[in-house]
């Protein structure tokens, strides 16, 4: 049986993967004394695409800059509730663009985890997802 003939046999709605995903920021719960829960969800290909592009120079070497940069706008992205482009949110923490209401909401390490559940749900960054064949 080829890849073809497998493919043929799965149902077509199957083949997708989980793209929401609901994380416990545990500093939040701690100050608010209740679960401070937020929903991510996975961000289309080209999009995700388009907001890491710069990230590296030329060489190759990851600018930490740019790529917490682009990790901000991935997580203004893909943060789903709350979400950082609330009016009444920006207003309430005195911010002008969502990016700046995030970084004022979440610390960096927490950003750095929605960003990589956030990497995840949109399929990307997966260990373990292809082995070689051995002849």
């Amino acid at each position: 049986m080829n890849a073809v003939d497998i493919l043929l046999g799965l149902d077509a709605d199957s083949l997708g993967f989980k793209n929401e995903k609901e994380l416990e920021i545990k500093r939040l719960s701690q100050k608010a004394g209740k679960p401070f829960i937020v929903k991510l969800c996975g961000v289309p290909a080209r999009r995700f695409t388009r907001t890491i592009s710069g990230t590296t120079d030329k060489s190759g070497t990851v600018q930490a800059d740019k790529a917490y940069d682009a990790n901000v706008n991935l997580c203004v992205i893909g943060l789903v509730d709350p979400s950082m482009k609330d009016k009444d949110l920006m207003e309430r923490f005195g911010c002008s663009t969502p990016g700046e209401l995030l970084e004022k909401i979440f610390s960096p390490a927490e950003i750095a985890a929605m960003g990589d559940a956030i990497m995840e749900l949109s399929g990307f960054g997966g260990k373990d997802v292809v082995a070689e064949v051995k002849n």
